[in-house]
């Protein structure tokens, strides 16, 4: 059988520089050129890159996460505008992304009143009079008169210990509840709905929980928004104008002068005053 000769004395020409080097020293790339060792190159990892399947993104143990409680947020100074004879008042806040029918608050009030509506009609607070069961559907204010006709309202009170725990912790609970009338010569809120909600920024909060309250338990009024305000800005792109929200108008009492105040750092509020 015939064998090839070991190539002890033989050259051969590189396949890539063309140079004679010794047969024995000739290599076999994987592009199958035959080259010298001195100019073998390996094989690029980037040519047959390993197989990579999709990053694990998925957790085992996943929970959908907690609905969030909307917040309050800072008016500019002295934001509110009365107008003769008119029933509502104008509130001033850029870029609003509040909404039509939104309910809102207004905490830290510091002006006695504004075109003649008193401070306690931008911010309505009573007491209950009387004690409300989970189930009642009417409750029995100190005094309504400063609250709208209809809407929401929060109320709070502290649960009290009982004769066998006299170490009891009291907690504040917190109830958003609805009513359709407001009776103010007898200070009854009636058509109540236990245990909701206001919708703010065009969203409903998660709703409350019906509870018990005591006589003497603090409940807080809110207003309904009528209208946004808005302006024609003009925009350096396209289009050459653009409509921006300047505010928004809710309800009150008539006003008997045209008057702008509120004082600084007044806030506006979702009715759970961002607790629930």
């Amino acid at each position: 059988m015939a064998k090839f000769s070991s190539g002890k004395y033989a050259q051969f020409i590189s396949d890539r520089s063309g140079f004679a080097f010794p047969y024995q020293e000739m290599v076999v790339e994987w592009t199958g050129a035959r080259v010298h060792t001195s100019e073998f190159e390996p094989k690029s990892p980037q040519v047959s890159p390993k197989p990579h399947g999709a990053d694990p993104q998925a957790l085992e143990h996943a929970r959908p996460r907690s609905p969030s409680i909307p917040s309050p947020g800072i008016l500019p100074a002295d934001p509110f505008t009365t107008a003769v004879g008119s029933t509502s008042v104008t509130v001033s806040l850029d870029n609003t992304t509040l909404q039509v029918n939104d309910f809102v608050s207004f905490l830290d009030f510091t002006a006695n009143s504004i075109g003649g509506i008193p401070k306690q009609k931008f911010s309505p607070e009573t007491t209950l009079q009387t004690t409300i069961s989970a189930t009642d559907t009417t409750l029995t204010c100190v005094d309504s008169t400063n609250f709208p006709s209809d809407g929401y309202v929060l109320i709070q009170s502290p649960t009290q210990p009982s004769a066998t725990d006299p170490n009891y912790v009291p907690v504040i609970q917190y109830e958003v509840i609805k009513y359709t009338t407001n009776t103010t010569l007898t200070g009854v809120l009636s058509g109540l709905t236990r245990g909701t909600n206001a919708p703010f920024r065009g969203e409903t909060p998660p709703l409350t929980t019906a509870n018990q309250h005591l006589a003497g338990a603090k409940i807080f009024g809110a207003f309904k928004i009528s209208s946004i305000t808005t302006t024609t800005k003009n925009n350096p792109g396209e289009p050459p104008q653009i409509t921006v929200n300047t505010g928004f108008t809710v309800p009150v009492i008539i006003a008997s002068t045209a008057e702008t105040g509120g004082g600084q750092n007044v806030y506006f509020s979702p009715v759970g005053r961002g607790i629930v």
